[in-house]
């Protein structure tokens, strides 16, 4: 499956800051850190990750574990904001 990413209409900087004030995303201080907390977290909500890509922010819907992976990556230097969301919420950003 590929990666997903929500679409924060006329934001192409503060996408972490309009999905807690609009949507009713919850900040975490970091993302899972094993496997199995990642499984757990994912069991009851959807983890955001709003990656700084210096010109503009991407909000990757983290749904799998190669998801998770691939975001926290050791080498992976940019600016991350982890955000937690209800199922429900992020399926009406992606249209379904």
């Amino acid at each position: 499956m590929e990666t997903r990413y929500l679409q924060c209409q006329g934001y192409q900087r503060g996408k972490a800051e309009y999905l807690e004030a609009f949507e009713g995303a919850t900040r975490v201080d970091d993302p899972p850190l094993t496997q199995a907390e990642f499984e757990r977290v994912s069991a009851r909500y959807i983890l955001i990750c709003v990656i700084d890509n210096v010109v503009f922010e991407s909000a990757a819907v983290v749904e799998t574990v190669n998801d998770w992976k691939a975001f926290t990556q050791k080498g992976d230097k940019r600016r991350k904001t982890w955000l937690l969301m209800q199922f429900e919420t992020v399926n009406r950003l992606l249209g379904r």
